[in-house]
Parts: structure tokens; C-alpha cells; sequence
């Protein structure tokens, strides 16, 4: 009996893998939607890494929970995850560099 539910329980973390692997998307994929209304805007704005691993990170969470005043990305970042969120000043980070 033992071994069916070790079985069993094997299953069921391999069954999840995938969908855990869908779930989050890369900073890449997000900053190319982010373009779709900052446009190009993003890159001429030269900013600086303190900016990109501190501050933005804190903007986009603050939209996310209500604490920053926006007209649609407090509704944008309530689409994303805290880490997807991160994964954007990640991305940003490795093309600042």
C-alpha cells in the first residue's frame, strides 16, 4: 500500500510540473507587452540599474496593491504574479548591462 501512494504521489508532482512551468512567463515575453503602449520608449530612456533592480520593481508592486495613483496600469499588474513582476527588472537588468 505504501507503494501506490508513493506512486500516486509521484503522479500527481510530475502532473503538476508542466502547468507550474506555464504558469509564469518569462520577463522577456512581458517587457514585449509592456511595448505594445510604451512603444520603443523603454530602451530611450536610458535607465540606470539602480532604477531598474530598486525602484521599478517597488512602482509595479505599488500599482499591482493600489498605492501608486494610475490611470491603467494599476490594472495591468494585477494581471501578473509579484515574481512575473520581478522578472521584468530582471530582463531590464540583462539588457541594461
Amino acid at each position: 500500500m505504501k507503494n501506490k501512494s508513493a506512486l500516486f504521489a509521484i503522479a500527481i508532482l510530475l502532473s503538476l510540473s508542466p502547468i507550474t512551468l506555464l504558469a509564469e512567463i518569462s520577463g522577456k515575453v512581458i517587457v514585449f507587452a509592456c511595448s505594445s503602449c510604451h512603444g520603443n520608449k523603454l530602451k530611450a530612456l536610458n535607465l540606470s540599474q539602480n532604477y531598474i533592480n530598486h525602484e521599478l520593481p517597488q512602482t509595479l508592486l505599488a500599482f499591482k496593491y493600489n498605492n501608486k495613483y494610475a490611470t491603467i496600469m494599476d490594472r495591468i499588474s494585477k494581471g501578473y504574479t509579484d515574481a512575473e513582476l520581478g522578472y521584468i527588472s530582471d530582463y531590464l537588468s540583462g539588457e541594461n548591462q
